[in-house]
């Protein structure tokens, strides 16, 4: 964490100033947001999880926000999709296997 000195101040148009030309665009902060600390835990971490919260809240991306992850049997599994595309493709050599 990184503060100004006394008398300065920094703005968003200077942090992308700096950044431009420097890093590359994709790597360029769409969203700034200036704290005098950050969330800390009881033994000294960031809490990661109110930062997210905040800039979700600060900047309006609600709608941004990732799903749940999925729950039961088949979660995270790359076994349905595999089905999905077995059914979508006739020429496949094990679309007519039923049971995988």
């Amino acid at each position: 964490m990184h503060s100004c000195k006394a008398g300065e101040t920094l703005t968003e148009k200077d942090v992308l100033d700096y950044c431009d030309g420097k890093i590359a665009r994709f790597k360029i902060p769409k969203y700034i947001q200036f704290m005098d600390e950050y969330p800390m835990t009881a033994s000294g971490k960031i809490q990661k999880f109110k930062l997210r919260e905040n800039a979700i809240h600060a900047f309006g991306l609600q709608g941004a926000v990732r799903k749940q992850p999925r729950e039961g049997k088949n979660a995270g599994s790359w076994l349905p999709a595999f089905r999905f595309l077995l059914e979508q493709s006739p020429r496949h050599p094990f679309a007519h296997v039923e049971n995988l």
